[in-house]
C-alpha cells in the first residue's frame, strides 16, 4: 500500500516541476512573442492557438479521458461523478 502511494506522489511532484518549468519558460518567451506581431499580425495569436489545439490532443490521452464519450448532457455528468446537484454548480 505504501508502494502505491510513494509512487502517486512521485508522478505528482514530477507533474508539479514539469508545470513549473512551462510557466517559467512561458513567461520568459512572452516578450519574444508579443515581438512576432513586427513579422506578422497574426502570428502570436496563431502560435498561441497551435499551443491550445496541441495542449487539447494530449488531453485526449490522460488516463482519465481515454476511451470515454463526452457527457453530452447535466444528468450523464451527474450520474458519472456521483456528486450532488450543490458541487456541480460550484
Amino acid at each position: 500500500m505504501s508502494q502505491q502511494l510513494e509512487s502517486v506522489f512521485l508522478f505528482r511532484n514530477s507533474g508539479m516541476g514539469m508545470v513549473s518549468v512551462s510557466s517559467r519558460i512561458g513567461a520568459a518567451s512572452s516578450p519574444f512573442v508579443v515581438q512576432m506581431t513586427r513579422i506578422n499580425a497574426i502570428l502570436p495569436f496563431a502560435l498561441m492557438g497551435s499551443l491550445s489545439f496541441f495542449a487539447a490532443i494530449l488531453c485526449w490521452f490522460l488516463p482519465e479521458t481515454l476511451g470515454k464519450s463526452t457527457a453530452e448532457v447535466m444528468e450523464d455528468a451527474k450520474q458519472e461523478s456521483g456528486l450532488s446537484d450543490l458541487f456541480l454548480v460550484i
